[in-house]
């Protein structure tokens, strides 16, 4: 918790803030700083001496330093007092949103005004169609060591270790279903299906360990080509519970090929991750001798056939179920939209976002034009493609993660008005609606709820890593389907309480 302290303990001629750090309720430690000195270096010295260890799912050391130096910008610029992570998350974006709401009104009106001018002299039009450019060796092609696994393969997988989600007809999964009414569905982050292989590959080295620690100032790769190669190519992709149990990394590993080899799976509670064959991914531990603490392969003891099998069904799965396109597939389905043909999805923030962005890119493809999104994310567009690669270098030096996995995978569709959605929203147009981050801004929303749609056409998505329960699932109750990232392990107080609010949809 954060509270005021009274005085500084020297005097300075430059307003001197203060913030006081409770830990286990009790144990009071004092942090003073000016508005020159590196909050970074200030917060790493608190934690250190206080030996914070996080809460409200902000456990790493990352998401600590991330949430104390907020904590100090906060007390500069004179923010409201925040109880939790997610609160003070829910007021940074609404201080966000306006900014992005007008950028996306200014590029709707000089997108109007480039379709009224003529092209450039001497610059050929375009056709709108797109051709994937020609591939330059070495990424061109791998060599296969197994194809995925059939459907009878699965079947016994499915048997063997209890985990039907890998059956061809799978039930969806399983709601988390609160008192009150409250209903959640699972959430995750998928993967583009153009980055799943279409076989095992060949195996060169041990363990990929691409995690980056918070006090690594540098990513270890330039080359996203390189960075999914890698993991081609290694048996086992080291991954593990960070701010969130969910993480992009998951599914880079098993679209790579790779097998991940997730620290403390067996601790992942049930209503996280429903998307992964958690018993399998712990099973393999055990199952799978030779594999050592330091990271490498005893192949003397190493079953290696097994390993495939492991490899085969997981990537199956992968191509099954955890694809960009399927996870749009999934939405639509569970929450009884299947046949909708018009969708709207509305975001308070054009800034990353791996779930709102990797989902976007999924519904774009299974609907094509007639999936419209506002604010359009621009790092999810191609760049010109007369732009060097200098100048693509520096679009994408500053997106958390240099952009890889998740950006530049659509074009414009000249079919898309962004400028006409208040129009289209009132004038019901679209079969769905669906907010892209609850917590990151929802614009419109008094539009939607006037202009006739049902609860069971409205969707909302909370996709953060660092929060509880938080107030938006009960504020919102009764008014759409309500799917969630990181579900908490207990119901809210309130719905524990038996608050009879309205029924989800």
């Amino acid at each position: 918790g954060w509270a005021p302290v009274a005085t500084p303990p020297l005097a300075s001629a430059k307003p001197v803030y203060s913030l006081t750090v409770a830990v286990d309720g009790d144990q009071l430690h004092d942090v003073y700083f000016t508005g020159d000195e590196d909050p970074l270096e200030i917060a790493r010295d608190l934690i250190s001496r206080a030996e914070l260890k996080g809460g409200e799912g902000c456990t790493t050391t990352e998401c600590i330093e991330s949430m104390v130096v907020s904590a100090m910008q906060a007390r500069m610029r004179g923010d409201p007092e925040y109880d939790t992570v997610l609160d003070k998350m829910e007021f940074a974006y609404r201080v966000e949103m306006p900014k992005f709401v007008a950028a996306q009104q200014q590029e709707d009106v000089e997108r109007q005004k480039r379709r009224d001018q003529p092209e450039e002299r001497g610059v050929l039009p375009g056709m709108g169609h797109f051709q994937p450019v020609p591939c330059f060796p070495p990424d061109c092609a791998f060599e296969c060591s197994a194809l995925p696994a059939d459907d009878e393969m699965m079947a016994a997988f499915a048997e063997a270790f209890d985990e039907p989600l890998l059956l061809p007809d799978a039930p969806l999964p399983e709601p988390k279903r609160c008192p009150g009414g409250l209903v959640v569905r699972p959430l995750w982050i998928p993967i583009p299906e153009e980055l799943v292989v279409g076989c095992v590959p060949r195996k060169h080295a041990a363990f990929a360990d691409f995690i980056r620690m918070p006090w690594e100032k540098k990513y270890q790769f330039t080359s996203q080509a390189e960075y999914h190669r890698r993991y081609r190519h290694t048996y086992f992709g080291l991954t593990r519970k960070k701010s969130g149990w969910d993480a992009l990394r998951h599914v880079e590993i098993l679209a790579a090929g790779a097998v991940p080899w997730f620290q403390n799976i067996s601790q992942c509670p049930p209503d996280n991750l429903m998307h992964l064959p958690k018993k399998i991914l712990a099973a393999l531990q055990e199952e799978l001798q030779g594999v050592t603490p330091e990271e490498s392969i005893d192949f003397h003891v190493f079953n290696t056939s097994r390993y495939l099998e492991f490899a085969r069904v997981l990537l199956t799965h992968t191509q099954r179920r955890l694809t960009s396109a399927g996870l749009a597939r999934y939405v639509l389905e569970a929450s009884g939209n299947e046949y909708a043909q018009r969708v709207l999805m509305i975001s308070g923030n054009g800034g990353p976002d791996y779930v709102r962005d990797l989902s976007l890119v999924g519904f774009r493809k299974h609907l094509g034009s007639n999936f419209v999104d506002w604010i359009r994310p621009s790092h999810l567009y191609a760049a010109p493609e007369n732009v060097s690669a200098a100048e693509f270098e520096a679009m994408q030096k500053d997106l958390y993660g240099r952009g890889f996995t998740y950006t530049r995978w659509l074009h414009d569709d000249p079919a898309i008005h962004r400028d006409k959605v208040e129009e289209q929203i009132q004038a019901k147009e679209f079969d769905v609606i669906i907010y892209g981050s609850v917590h990151r801004g929802m614009p419109f929303w008094d539009l939607v709820q006037v202009s006739g749609y049902s609860p069971n056409q409205v969707i909302f998505f909370d996709a953060e890593d660092c929060h509880d329960w938080g107030t938006l699932p009960q504020e919102l109750l009764g008014k759409g389907h309500y799917f969630m990232r990181e579900i908490p392990q207990h119901c809210p107080t309130w719905a524990r309480d038996g608050n009879d609010g309205e029924q989800a949809p």
